[in-house]
């Protein structure tokens, strides 16, 4: 994947975590992120990262816990040595699935980083009803 790739991924993540986006001014060269907290009485929450500087794609500390967050929806995501495996609770039906068994140079954490991009798409798509 190209850096475009990763950064495009990457805030596609941040916004499925619901961290919320500041678009860049002249205060702050970038745009930022900020995870909202009903606690803090900063407006945006607490500053979380720069929307370039978000790891999702190379850190199994920050993807984790995007799959937990897969894994509290109803869906049940699979890592082994080799792929990763997104499917529904209710009938295990497959929804999305990676493997690096093609290409041996993929990385799990690819693999991984891929289904969960590709099912953010797909969950996101769905009807409000279908959820």
């Amino acid at each position: 994947m190209k850096d475009e790739e990763f950064t495009e991924g990457n805030c596609l993540i941040a916004e499925f975590m619901g961290l919320t986006r500041r678009e860049a001014n002249a205060t702050y060269g970038k745009a930022q992120y900020y995870k909202p907290d009903i606690k803090d009485g900063r407006k945006l929450g607490q500053f979380v990262n720069y929307f370039d500087s978000l790891d999702y794609h190379s850190s199994w500390s920050e993807l984790m816990p995007v799959v937990e967050k897969i894994n509290s929806l109803g869906f049940f995501c699979v890592i082994n040595e080799w792929q990763c495996k997104i499917s529904r609770y209710s009938d295990y039906s497959g929804i999305i699935s990676y493997d690096s068994i093609t290409d041996k140079d993929t990385k799990l954490i690819d693999v991984t980083y891929k289904a969960v991009i590709e099912f953010i798409k797909w969950y996101t798509n769905l009807k409000p009803d279908n959820k």
